[in-house]
């Protein structure tokens, strides 16, 4: 091979080389400038439980973890954990501004103080498929809210209703607050949830639970899924 040929064959692969070099610094700065967002949840405020004023909570950052348990055959539902348990991030649950109910379903006095709180919030549907939902259908999700509380006493939180006709576990709360209110989980797009609650939950120790002392609470937030996987 002469000279001239190999000359213009190390031309060309240096304007490979080049171009190639050029895309991957393009492609750097357009993922900078336009960096692809991982899941996503906001915490409306005004309601007894709201975010903590730092913008939205994503997936992997503080240590937040927002993941997806859908379609799992080792699950028997599907359902997505948002969980700061490990984070810096918090909610603020107003407790105290709440309505409380005791065992016997008469009024009460807060049990909790109203503060910051790492939560792990689990939202799922015991019937249908997250996978498959539709744009627009309203389904009614179950709800685990599990934080650590004063005395570094773990509480969970639970409105949960299993289908009919599995008598095994009671609903929790008592039909008589769980058909109160509403707790509605949307899917308004391909990616985006949205859960509005005003409802009614039993509150108890997570050691105690299911048995053990319980009170029940109303709570009201709205958040807004952002999912990606």
């Amino acid at each position: 091979m002469g000279a001239r040929a190999q000359s213009r064959i190390s031309k060309r692969v240096m304007l490979v080389i080049i171009v190639v070099a050029l895309l991957a610094v393009a492609v750097g700065i357009t993922a900078l400038l336009h960096p692809q967002k991982g899941n996503q949840v906001t915490f409306s405020d005004n309601t007894i439980l709201s975010d903590d004023l730092r913008g939205p909570y994503e997936d992997g950052v503080d240590d937040m973890s927002i993941r997806s348990f859908a379609g799992q055959s080792n699950i028997n539902a599907d359902f997505y954990q948002i969980d700061m348990s490990k984070s810096s991030r918090s909610v603020f649950i107003g407790f105290e501004d709440a309505h409380w109910k005791d065992e016997n379903l008469l009024d009460t006095s807060p049990k909790l103080p109203s503060q910051a709180y790492n939560v792990i919030l689990l939202i799922g549907l015991r019937e249908g498929s997250i996978l498959q939902a539709k744009i627009g259908e309203h389904y009614k999700p179950f709800l685990y809210l599990i934080f650590i509380g004063p005395y570094r006493m773990s509480h969970m939180m639970a409105r949960d209703l299993m289908p009919e006709g599995e008598t095994e576990c009671p609903p929790e709360p008592p039909l008589e607050l769980y058909n109160k209110g509403h707790a509605d989980f949307v899917l308004e797009d391909v990616n985006t949830w949205v859960l509005d609650v005003d409802a009614w939950f039993r509150d108890s120790l997570s050691t105690d639970f299911p048995a053990g002392t319980r009170h029940y609470v109303e709570l009201s937030f709205r958040v807004t899924c952002s999912l990606r996987s």
